[in-house]
């Protein structure tokens, strides 16, 4: 009785950091996941894990696999797992303190479509993110130094940055990348050798090197606009930075007005452009982690 008093008071505390995220939703389950860690699961299916130190199972939102639909890591937590068979899950934030991503953590998580791994990771365990096959998308950050057995296996990947400088050991490379062949392998600017050489090179044949920044690169992929063309309301899409402010110029660099921005779900904002004649006009999109422009045309 004492030990399940403590365990709930921890779980307040700790949960108490993740919980002013959630204030507009209802707590459906809470609880710990390691000796200073917490878990909070709230009706927008949103799970969110805060406190410090490595995951440890057992994983209390076991029944709720099937509803979970965003998972967000906060600071403090190195090592992550226990993501696995959460088959409605499209959406992954990693916290800038993680190191390591264990074994099978994300494993048949079907409706992911892309992974940023940030740059505090250091290794990717075997079978990782096995059987992940909707995800095309697929960023490596910088000190990433060995990917495990089969851990992007079944993976549909299209689109790969890898920002780390010296080419990551691949476990049983073929295995682990088999159904990622075909895909366009971006990496840092001076190390195309280097890959082409390593195991990468008899993995992928698609390899290049950007001598631009590879993290703007990475917020490229994060943020998206559409329709484009659009007729009259044009929609940012960005779920894992915090968008500041929008603007919007034609080609001539002369500001427009970017009227009626209204938010229309998490992560998306709705800007009519219906006032704009048609045109070519650039959307400067501005995050907490920088800037990014894209290009659309009004019909």
């Amino acid at each position: 009785m004492k030990k399940n008093l403590v365990i709930s008071i921890f779980a307040f505390i700790i949960g108490a950091a993740a919980m002013h995220t959630a204030q507009a939703q209802i707590i459906i389950d809470q609880g710990t996941c390691g000796s200073s860690l917490a878990w909070i699961l709230t009706d927008d299916y949103t799970l969110t894990i805060s406190g410090s130190g490595a995951m440890e199972s057992p994983f209390g939102w076991d029944p709720y696999r099937e509803i979970i639909k965003t998972v967000i890591i906060s600071d403090g937590v190195t090592i992550i797992g226990g993501f696995y068979n959460c088959s409605l899950l499209d959406s992954v934030s990693i916290g800038n303190s993680v190191t390591i991503i264990g074994g099978i953590a994300f494993l048949s998580c079907f409706n992911l479509t892309s992974i940023n791994i940030p740059n505090s990771v250091k290794s990717i365990s075997p079978n990782s993110f096995y059987g992940c096959e909707q995800i095309t998308t697929l960023i490596i950050g910088n000190s990433v130094t060995s990917i495990g057995y089969m851990a992007f296996y079944k993976c549909n990947i299209k689109t790969l940055i890898c920002k780390a400088s010296t080419p990551p050991v691949i476990d049983n490379s073929a295995e682990s990348f088999w159904y990622a062949r075909n895909a366009q392998v971006t990496v840092p600017c001076n190390t195309l050798s280097a890959y082409q050489e390593s195991f990468w090179g008899d993995i992928f044949s698609n390899i290049v090197e950007d001598c631009n920044n590879l993290d703007e690169m990475v917020h490229n992929e994060k943020i998206d606009v559409y329709p484009n063309p659009n007729t009259g309301e044009l929609i940012v899409t960005s779920y894992e930075l915090q968008v500041t402010s929008i603007e919007i110029f034609d080609v001539n660099g002369r500001k427009q007005k970017a009227e009626n921005r209204r938010q229309k779900a998490e992560g998306e904002i709705v800007i009519d452009t219906s006032h704009l004649p048609a045109g070519i006009y650039f959307v400067k999109i501005i995050t907490n982690q920088g800037e990014v422009v894209k290009k659309i045309i009004k019909q």
